[in-house]
C-alpha cells in the first residue's frame, strides 16, 4: 500500500508533507532566559484587621473600623457579615455619634456588606448598630 501511495501524486504529497512535518517537529529552538517578575505589594492596613464582635447597645452605632490615615496605609477592602437573627445597619464615612439608620446600609441576618465598590475601597470610618448581643463578623484588609 505504501508503494501505491508513493507512486500516485496524492501519495507523494502526503508522504512529503509527513516528512516536512516531522522535520519541523524536530527543529530545536534556542531556549530563552526566564524573566524575573517582582511583585511589590501595596501597603495595606493590618491594624484592627479582624474586629468581629457583638452589638453592644441596641440602636446605638459603635465603631468597627477607623478611617484610614492620610498617606496610608490604605484599606483594600473590608466586609461585615451579620451573624445575628435581626437586621443590622452599617454606616461608612461618618462617626458613630453622627451615623443614622436612615442613611445606612441595612444588612439582613446572614447578609454581607462590602466596603469596596468597583475596585475602590471606601476609606472612611465604618460603624454598625442593631440589636444588643447580636454577633457580626468584620474584617478589613
Amino acid at each position: 500500500m505504501a508503494n501505491m501511495m508513493r507512486k500516485s501524486g496524492i501519495g507523494r504529497i502526503l508522504f512529503g508533507t509527513a516528512l516536512i512535518w516531522c522535520g519541523v517537529a524536530t527543529i530545536s529552538t534556542p531556549s530563552r532566559a526566564q524573566t524575573t517578575i517582582q511583585t511589590i505589594p501595596a501597603p495595606a492596613t493590618t491594624a484592627n484587621g479582624n474586629q468581629s464582635g457583638t452589638i453592644t447597645t441596641s440602636n446605638t452605632f459603635q465603631k468597627v473600623f477607623g478611617a484610614t490615615a492620610v498617606g496610608g496605609p490604605f484599606r483594600h477592602g473590608c466586609e461585615i457579615q451579620n451573624n445575628g437573627a435581626a437586621n443590622m445597619w452599617v454606616s461608612e464615612g461618618k462617626s458613630a455619634a453622627t451615623a443614622a439608620e436612615t442613611s445606612s446600609h441595612v444588612v439582613a441576618a446572614g447578609g454581607v456588606w462590602y466596603c469596596d465598590r468597583n475596585d475602590v475601597a471606601l476609606q472612611g470610618e465604618v460603624d454598625i448598630t442593631g440589636t444588643a448581643t447580636q454577633a457580626f463578623y468584620a474584617v478589613q484588609y
